[in-house]
């Protein structure tokens, strides 16, 4: 399934694997694995938005109990590596992080901004321990060390720990997470302004997605098949 809104495929994971997914994050012996795979999956946060993360993100306030990342609406990109970066302006370690990745350098002056003026947000995060697990990161780090293709391949490798047939991407976690919303019966409008969209139209492939597969559930149990 494709959606028309990303271009990309809709491919998020079905309601056995997030249990399998997360627990095989929690498994991993690295901290920075399981913090990039249990963050994704459970944040819905977009592969870029991850990578340039920063601690300033964190909201000293809470939003109907739950805390809060603010993701603005440009931030400074000090991920890539060499000389030239706004981290390393005299160019005195070369070998030290700092030059903006290539998509900042490339098309967007140096800094990092969201994909659109509506992924410009405040995010409620629902499990209280993956917030702390970023708090704790940033007490000791002030970046996320991770590029885009780095995101992904540590999402990669958590699927093959979960022992998974299929790819998983960042995106496929994004998706995922708009399903686990919807499972949780947000509506449409809370779905979109959690998740950064511009419209309503993937909130609802969300709902439509958990519906058919609640319709599953009710047909596996009780043996009717409401498509025959």
């Amino acid at each position: 399934m494709t959606s028309k809104n990303q271009g990309k495929r809709f491919r998020p994971l079905k309601k056995g694997q997030i249990g399998e997914f997360d627990q095989a994050a929690q498994n991993a012996n690295n901290n920075l694995t399981e913090l990039t795979a249990r963050t994704l999956l459970h944040t819905g946060l977009r592969n870029g938005e991850f990578a340039h993360m920063q601690s300033s993100w964190l909201a000293n306030e809470r939003m109907e109990g739950r805390p809060v990342l603010r993701i603005p609406a440009e931030e400074e990109c000090i991920g890539g590596a060499g000389a030239t970066g706004r981290g390393n302006p005299k160019g005195k370690n070369l070998h030290e992080r700092g030059e903006p990745c290539y998509k900042c350098r490339e098309g967007r002056d140096g800094s990092w901004e969201p994909k659109t003026q509506n992924s410009v947000r405040t995010l409620p995060i629902m499990e209280e321990e993956i917030y702390d697990s970023i708090e704790h990161w940033f007490r000791n780090n002030e970046q996320m060390p991770l590029l885009h293709e780095a995101v992904g391949k540590r999402v990669q490798q958590v699927a093959e720990a979960a022992e998974f047939s299929r790819e998983v991407k960042p995106h496929d976690l994004r998706h995922t997470y708009g399903t686990m919303l919807a499972r949780m019966g947000m509506s449409a409008h809370v779905i979109t302004a959690v998740m950064g969209h511009g419209t309503l139209d993937m909130a609802l492939t969300y709902i439509q997605f958990v519906g058919r597969d609640i319709a599953r559930e009710f047909n596996k149990k009780w043996d009717f098949d409401l498509y025959s």
